[in-house]
Formats: C-alpha cells, structure tokens, sequence
C-alpha cells in the first residue's frame, strides 16, 4: 500500500501466497471489501433510481394514453349528438 491506495501490482516471486505481514493483507483485504461495498451500494442506488423513474414514465404515458382515448371518445360522442345518429 502506497500513498493510501492499494497496488494492483502483483508481489515479486510466489504468485500464489501473498507477501509481506498478514495484517496488512488483511488491512488490503478489508480496503478491498470497503470499496466493493461502496461501489455496490451506488450501484444499487440508481437502479434503484432508474427503476422509479421508468415507472414515472409508463404512469404517465398511461395516463396521456387514457386522456387520448377519453378525448376522442367524448369527441366522437358530440359528433354524434350534432349529427343526430
């Protein structure tokens, strides 16, 4: 760990164990795990956002869709009346 932040270089020699003392690999390990949280909480966050606002949209697009219909409906109706039929 440098500077604060976490190297993506992997350690020299044995890739399989890690090197240096276990706990600061395990302080890397829980840097790691905080980050991944972070960033699965912001994802969360807007699909959670993006979700609602799809949902905003087909209300309302219902509701135009509706206001379309009833409109030309009770046009067709005084149409009706007018022409007497």
């Amino acid at each position: 760990m440098q500077d604060g932040r976490l190297s993506h270089v992997a350690p020299a020699g044995n890739d399989h164990s890690p090197s240096g003392d276990p706990k600061e690999v395990l302080t890397e390990c829980e840097a790691w795990e905080q980050r991944e949280k972070k960033l699965n909480r912001q994802a969360m966050c807007y699909v959670l956002m993006a979700l609602a606002l799809n949902l905003v949209i087909i209300e309302y697009e219902a509701i135009g869709s509706l206001g379309n219909f009833l409109t030309i409906r009770i046009y067709h109706l005084r149409s009706m009346r007018s022409t007497g039929g």
